[in-house]
């Protein structure tokens, strides 16, 4: 309930994502909820992942902001992609130019432009920003802006449906003329 779901989802949609691993391999996108992996990989304190891959933060709030009553919300989400890529040589004499990198961005683009998770409307592309300061492990950061109804504050889940009341007589009268 509530923005657990669609993080499910965006990570179940992402590893749809067929991709070539360091290995020449056709294998899913590897994705995960971001945590600032590749600085704590970079630092040694976090194991290496599989790349090509995918990170998902959520940035809630900003513009749209709203009660709508009955304890739910609603207000734009901006969905922060961090993609990764590693190109160590192409071997064609482009040193330092991973074009693979902007190939996973197109396709992430594609992949989730207009999808809809639970409670939100069709994703959008917003942003795309690029690490120029990086080794051979390329950083794409690409944002997806939606709407998300909040339901966890739902106060609804308390009522109760009842029927009418049983106890009820009607006295009714029928008559097969019209007076005037």
């Amino acid at each position: 309930m509530g923005i657990v779901d669609p993080i499910r989802e965006m990570i179940a949609k992402l590893t749809t994502l067929n991709v070539v691993n360091g290995q020449g391999q056709t294998v899913p996108l590897f994705a995960r909820v971001w945590n600032n992996q590749f600085a704590q990989e970079a630092l040694g304190e976090y194991d290496p992942f599989p790349r090509p891959c995918a990170f998902v933060e959520i940035m809630k709030g900003g513009s749209g902001d709203s009660g709508l009553g009955e304890g739910f919300a609603g207000y734009d989400v901006t969905w922060r992609i961090h993609l990764s890529h590693e190109l160590y040589d192409a071997g064609d004499g482009t040193m330092d130019q991973d074009l693979g990198i902007f190939d996973l961005k197109d396709h992430v683009i594609d992949l989730l432009t207009y999808f809809e998770m639970v409670y939100c409307s069709g994703l959008m592309c917003i942003h795309e920003e690029q690490d120029f300061n990086h080794s051979n492990i390329y950083h794409y950061i690409v944002d997806f802006k939606c709407h998300f109804i909040e339901v966890a504050g739902d106060q609804t889940t308390a009522d109760i449906d009842s029927v009418p009341p049983v106890l009820l007589e009607i006295d009714a009268q029928f008559t097969d003329t019209i007076t005037e």
